[in-house]
């Protein structure tokens, strides 16, 4: 704890904040109490990850690495799919100006979205 980290069993990629951990839980808790218990179980991952990750201040992977796992591999997150949510949340919010409200209340093109977001990284 007073290294700030925890830890995964993992060969890779294995470490993150304590506080980053506890933002990211705590924004789930958050959006069930805002949305309702079925309007978060059913909402997609990607925007319930993704904002998750967005309130923690990032990702478990750096950057430069999920960049390079996106760009690799565009159709099969996998190893990267929240590095992914997080940078379609942050586009969302920071480029296009979206409320966390619209990011919740909004229907996207999902596949347009990636589309747009990996195209400007």
């Amino acid at each position: 704890m007073a290294k700030d980290l925890v830890f995964r069993n993992a060969p890779a990629n294995n470490e993150r904040s304590l506080s980053g951990v506890i933002a990211h839980e705590t924004t789930h808790l958050l959006i069930r109490k805002r949305y309702g218990y079925w309007r978060n179980f059913t909402m997609p991952a990607w925007k319930k990850e993704g904002y998750a990750e967005y309130v923690a201040g990032g990702s478990t992977l750096p950057y430069e690495t999920g960049l390079k796992m996106w760009k690799q591999n565009p159709k099969d997150g996998t190893g990267y799919q929240y590095f992914k949510y997080y940078m379609l949340v942050k586009y969302l919010l920071e480029h296009d100006k979206l409320s966390v409200d619209d990011l919740f209340d909004r229907d996207f093109d999902l596949a347009a979205l990636e589309e747009r977001v990996l195209k400007s990284l």
